[in-house]
C-alpha cells in the first residue's frame, strides 16, 4: 500500500498552503504532494524526521532540517492535540478530519506555530479549510 511520511505538523501547512513557498521547486512540490494525499485511501506515516515534504525545502540540509528544534516544538504540538504517537499510520482523510475537530474547531491553532514565517498567511485563512 502506498503511504507519504509526514511530518505531523505538515497537516497544518497543507491546510493553508496557497501557492506560495521558500521557491518554485518547492512550492510545486507541495503542490504534487497535497494532489498525492487527496487520492482516496491515501495514508500517511508520522514521522520525526524529513518526510516528503520537506524534499524540496531549502532548510532540509544534509544532516537534517535546520530549523530542527522549531518543527520538533510544532510536531508535538500536534501529536498531543490529536493524541496520537510518532509512527501512527492512517488514512490522510482521518488526519485531516482529526486536526479539524480537535486543533482547529477548538480553536487550539495559533497555540502551535504562532511563531512560524508563515504563520501571518495560515492567520488570514485561519477561517475555513483550503486543502479539503
Amino acid at each position: 500500500m502506498d503511504e507519504i511520511s509526514l511530518r505531523p505538523h505538515h497537516i497544518l501547512c497543507i491546510r493553508f498552503f496557497e501557492g506560495k513557498g521558500y521557491s518554485s521547486d518547492f512550492t510545486k512540490h507541495m503542490a504534487e504532494t497535497i494532489e498525492r494525499l487527496r487520492e482516496p485511501g491515501k495514508y500517511v506515516m508520522l514521522v520525526d524526521e524529513e518526510d516528503e515534504i520537506c524534499r524540496k525545502c531549502p532548510n532540509c540540509l544534509k544532516d537534517g532540517c535546520s530549523q530542527r528544534e522549531k518543527v520538533l516544538q510544532y510536531d508535538a504540538g500536534v501529536l498531543r492535540m490529536l493524541d496520537v504517537p510518532y509512527g501512527e499510520r492512517m488514512e490522510f482523510r482521518r488526519l485531516w478530519e482529526l486536526a479539524e475537530q480537535k486543533i482547529m474547531a477548538a480553536g487550539r491553532f495559533p497555540g502551535i506555530c504562532g511563531d512560524c514565517e508563515w504563520a501571518s498567511v495560515c492567520h488570514k485563512k485561519e477561517g475555513g479549510p483550503a486543502g479539503n
